[in-house]
């Protein structure tokens, strides 16, 4: 018989320990289940906040993001134009399309046209087929219409017309292709040497390029060399067959000191603008490329004006620096008593002057400025009549006298001055004859020369006065009349324009210092030119026998980062702005 096994019921006690069991059971799956859901709360907390830092982070960085950032076409540059010195760069120096900046340079040719009488302000010119063809902005011209340079210059600087423009580099140089080369060359000349013009208007060509930092020194340039034309540039409207047209420079008028200068926009070049602001003795060219509206580009001018504008040097009026501030050269082991400009007044005394050998073309004499100064002033070196010396430097106030030499010496070749070359630092200037005048001249004190210059007159009169005893040299008269300093056949380049007689003549030294064998037999001199407001000092190297070696001393200092401008033997004798029949 089988056995059939009962379960015995199970007693209180057991009963409880099993519950017991089972609750204890339960309490560690709730445990685990709210361990977990705390641990899922906290990883979707921490997802949230890693998401909303992120979020802001990128926030953040767009609201910091600079218009170089946000734009890539943009570039912008603030130059004192007082020193030269770099006050704001971005992109200053990568490629952009100039637009209608272009015209500066055009406008810049037709100034160079007018100085020279290839034009008056009365010329009038033709329109071609070709310009009437000109794409927007047009100012309407017909096929065989005439328009008078006055005309033209303000219909460039307001409308910015292109069809002006062609007309002008047609009237200039027979076609745009031309006068575009010619702009280009002109450009390098200036020290724009990432530069290049393929039309006067700048229309779209993508081999049309420019820099922000090349634009500076064009917007510098125009209104050191054209004083009197460059007030064009602040004409606010133009009036045309009945119609007004405005300036596109929204900051004239609207922006304190503004004197101009130009605005240009294509698809691809953006908005740009050239900007020159005179306030409180302080100038300043900026230069704003790639905008995206113009409003915004103005806006940015504005704000780069106001963060830069108070950081200019101020120079008094009559000090104004009006080129670009030659780098700073190491100061020689020897020095020149004063070397400064010759004067070229001594030729109207009807008396004889001393020479001597061996000695640079850089020469002074102590005979002032003949005061007050009439306009207009004779825009050439072709006679001694036609320039007065204007650089009474600095040293001139040093106890060591000053060295006086024949104008006319300084123009001879260098065999006829004594030697093949130059003296060497340790070459002391000897005397072509020690015999004395009865009427006894001035009598120089140096110390031994050197082609290489002080860095600054007022360098020159410390280190002179400082300077150990010096040979004391008594000048003899020569038979020598004085005369042209130099033929009137030959090139003359031009390196700037200053109302301070004294940076002139630094400038000079800064550019024999950068192109020694250049201007090794060329003449320096400096020009006289009295504007309404000022009288600028123009310093500029005269007696290159060809175009060659003129373009070669400005291409040499263009390297050198100084501004030079190669001038013709039919341009710098001629009165400015003098009609042309």
């Amino acid at each position: 018989m089988s056995k059939i096994f009962k379960q015995k019921p199970k007693t209180r006690s057991q009963n409880r320990v099993s519950q017991n069991r089972v609750d204890l059971t339960l309490v560690h799956q709730n445990r685990a289940n709210t361990q977990s859901e705390r641990t899922g709360k906290r990883r979707s907390g921490g997802n949230f906040l890693a998401l909303f830092a992120l979020t802001a982070m990128v926030l953040v960085s767009s609201l910091t993001v600079t218009p170089a950032q946000a734009n890539p076409k943009y570039a912008a540059l603030v130059m004192d134009a007082h020193t030269g010195k770099i006050l704001h760069s971005r992109n200053a120096d990568l490629a952009r399309y100039p637009a209608s900046l272009t015209k500066i340079m055009t406008l810049y040719m037709l100034f160079d046209a007018l100085e020279h009488r290839k034009v008056s302000l009365s010329t009038r010119m033709r329109t071609s087929r070709r310009a009437t063809h000109q794409a927007p902005s047009r100012l309407g011209l017909k096929r065989g219409e005439t328009i008078r340079v006055d005309e033209a210059i303000k219909a460039l600087v307001t409308k910015s017309a292109n069809d002006v423009a062609t007309v002008v580099a047609e009237h200039l140089a027979g076609t745009e292709s031309a006068f575009a080369r010619k702009m280009t060359r002109r450009a390098r000349e200036l020290g724009m040497t990432r530069t290049r013009f393929m039309n006067a208007s700048g229309l779209p060509n993508r081999r049309q390029r420019t820099t922000a930092r090349d634009m500076s020194k064009l917007g510098l340039a125009i209104r050191a060399d054209f004083p009197d034309l460059y007030q064009y540039f602040a004409t606010k409207s133009f009036r045309w067959k009945g119609r007004k047209y405005k300036n596109h420079n929204n900051l004239l008028g609207k922006y304190d000191g503004t004197i101009g200068i130009k605005t240009g926009y294509t698809r691809a070049s953006g908005f740009n603008l050239v900007a020159a602001i005179e306030r409180n003795n302080r100038y300043v060219i900026a230069v704003v490329l790639g905008g995206k509206k113009a409003k915004s580009r103005d806006r940015q001018m504005v704000s780069l004006l106001d963060q830069h504008l108070h950081r200019a040097i101020a120079r008094a009026p009559g000090g104004t620096r009006l080129a670009n501030a030659p780098k700073p050269m190491k100061r020689p082991e020897s020095l020149m008593a004063a070397p400064t400009v010759a004067m070229l007044a001594a030729a109207e005394m009807g008396r004889e002057t001393p020479s001597i050998a061996a000695v640079p073309a850089m020469v002074t004499n102590n005979i002032p400025l003949a005061s007050p100064v009439t306009k207009p002033i004779a825009d050439s070196p072709l006679t001694a009549q036609a320039f007065y010396a204007l650089a009474q430097a600095r040293a001139a106030t040093s106890k060591m006298g000053e060295l006086i030499i024949s104008p006319a010496h300084a123009a001879l070749p260098l065999e006829e001055r004594g030697g093949s070359t130059l003296p060497n630092r340790n070459q002391q200037i000897q005397p072509r004859s020690t015999k004395t005048s009865e009427d006894p001249l001035t009598t120089g004190s140096i110390s031994t020369a050197s082609r290489q210059l002080p860095t600054s007159t007022s360098q020159s009169s410390v280190d002179l006065a400082n300077a150990a005893p010096a040979t004391r040299l008594r000048l003899a008269p020569t038979k020598r009349k004085t005369g042209p300093l130099f033929s009137q056949n030959s090139w003359v380049i031009q390196i700037g324009a200053y109302t301070d007689a004294s940076q002139a003549v630094d400038s000079i030294r800064a550019a024999m210092a950068a192109a020694p064998t250049e201007l090794r037999s060329a003449v320096p001199i400096t020009v006289p030119v009295l504007t309404d407001e000022m009288t600028l000092y123009r310093s500029r190297f005269g007696g290159f026998e060809t175009e060659t070696t003129a373009r070669k001393a400005c291409g040499r200092l263009a390297r050198a980062n100084l501004s030079c401008i190669a001038i013709p033997p039919s341009g710098w004798a001629a009165p400015k702005y003098a009609s042309v029949d």
